[in-house]
């Protein structure tokens, strides 16, 4: 996009400056990282080999969608290790920072976007009860620069000066979630937190794409854009940003920041919000191991563990939520909609789908993944021992989410299945905690597709056709 004038994501080892800057480490030394070099993945040391001194650049992987477990990424919920396809950088909140030295292409503009994927660890445990995630803030004249942070009441803010005149800052609608206050774990997940700059405009928008928070088991992004833009007017708006060095974890003073930085992104020009969702959109749907949704193995292939939760298309296209039953009864093309049009069924057991978002040309399933076909339904089945082992070994146990008896289920395989009911061809919401139906890929006949069914009583897996308007549940296969 242009202006991008400094980018690094760790979970890709990517960087990048306009002029090719090395970046530099300083906590007791002041090293060249390379995130190249995969020979040292995951890896606490530079280039040449010398351990960093100071933030740690944990968890690192190649850029895939399998499973990295590490023990500094973990869900607050029960402080257990889970698994994540994508490193970030490790800060401890008392002398950890990354210096990224001068950026020359920021100095001399008088707009600005700041963009940072960021996770607390702990809140502060004494004052001053701020953290910053990044800043680049000079001491020299003028005593200018910004700084993108948070508060420990969850408040995340974008500030700055044009002079030392006056300290300009903008908060954001959106709280970091958390349990308790000071010095414990926050119970919030992943957040792009996006400040701009625009002359004497100074605006922030926060988002998160975590519902871990929430110990659910849907595979989405809690919400779907950026919305809540808050702005502030102050200031001159025309004085140039001088020469500043570059920061993560940390200020230009002090302010630490006890948690993990994914991607850090600046720009030399005020972003739209268009532009900030489409930067937004792309990366939310690489975060897909929450709470409880790790992949899960069963013979030859790999199942996602929770139901799809998505309302855009992997381009990044919106797909339509509809809820009037007779418009969906009248639908030839991809919709979503929730059981009985309740939010609250879609954070436990994901949205219900038309065939017809299954079957678009843009792509339903995230990068990585498909949604099976008829024939993949039957190697599971087959692999589990025919329709009747399949069913127990596929189901959640007991009655938290399905309906009484549920007397077979062992839920062996890991699947972890629950009933997400359905939506029938007429637009009418059926079977919630009774049935669970997924969708497949491969057409039966030009109305009805095929499709795998469980129930709440013995009687095994079903793999049937059902009406191509009808709403199911979606389950994905690794690539």
């Amino acid at each position: 996009m242009d202006g991008l004038v400094f980018h690094i994501d760790a979970a890709k080892q990517e960087s990048y400056a306009k002029r090719g800057l090395r970046y530099t480490q300083n906590g007791n030394t002041s090293l060249f990282v390379d995130f190249a070099d995969t020979s040292k993945s995951p890896s606490t040391q530079n280039a040449s080999g010398s351990v960093i001194d100071g933030a740690t650049f944990s968890n690192f992987a190649p850029y895939h969608l399998s499973d990295y477990t590490s023990p500094y990424w973990y869900n607050p919920g029960n402080n257990t290790g889970i698994g994540t396809s994508y490193g970030n950088i490790e800060f401890d909140g008392v002398d950890d920072y990354i210096n990224f030295g001068d950026t020359p292409d920021i100095t001399g503009c008088t707009d600005i976007t700041v963009s940072a994927w960021f996770y607390v660890n702990k809140f502060r445990p004494s004052l001053p009860a701020t953290s910053v995630v990044a800043g680049r803030y000079s001491n020299i004249t003028p005593v200018n620069g910004w700084d993108l942070g948070y508060n420990n009441d969850g408040t995340v803010w974008f500030g700055g000066r044009e002079s030392s005149a006056e300290y300009i800052q903008v908060t954001a609608s959106l709280l970091i979630k958390q349990a308790n206050m000071n010095g414990v774990t926050a119970n919030g997940g992943w957040y792009n937190a996006v400040g701009v700059k625009k002359g004497n405009n100074w605006s922030i928008s926060v988002m998160d794409t975590n519902v871990s928070i929430d110990k659910t088991r849907a595979m989405s992004k809690s919400t779907d854009n950026h919305t809540g833009i808050r702005s502030v007017t102050a200031g001159l708006g025309n004085v140039p940003f001088g020469a500043n060095n570059l920061y993560a974890g940390k200020s230009q003073n002090s302010y630490f920041m006890n948690g993990r930085l994914m991607t850090l992104s600046v720009y030399n020009r005020a972003l739209s919000l268009a532009e900030i969702n489409k930067n937004y959109n792309s990366f939310s749907k690489r975060i897909l191991k929450l709470s409880g949704c790790s992949d899960v193995t069963i013979g030859s292939q790999i199942w996602t563990g929770c139901n799809l939760n998505v309302s855009t298309y992997r381009n990044g296209d919106t797909i339509p939520q509809v809820t009037d039953p007779v418009a969906w009864a009248n639908l030839t093309t991809g919709a979503w909609c929730y059981y009985n049009n309740d939010p609250a069924t879609g954070a436990i057991y994901g949205k219900l789908y038309n065939w017809y978002a299954v079957n678009d040309p843009r792509g339903l399933a995230p990068t990585g993944y498909h949604i099976p076909s008829y024939t993949e339904l039957n190697t599971l089945t087959t692999y589990l021992g025919g329709p009747v082992p399949t069913a127990a070994a596929l189901k959640e146990v007991g009655t938290t989410h399905w309906a009484p008896a549920n007397p077979d289920a062992t839920n062996s395989s890991g699947f972890t299945a629950i009933p997400g009911g359905y939506i029938n061809n007429l637009g009418s919401s059926s079977s919630l905690t009774f049935v669970g139906a997924w969708w497949s890929t491969t057409q039966f006949d030009s109305s009805n597709s095929w499709y795998m069914s469980l129930g709440n009583n013995p009687g095994g897996s079903n793999i049937n056709n059902m009406n191509k308007k009808s709403g199911l549940s979606i389950r994905l296969i690794k690539d």
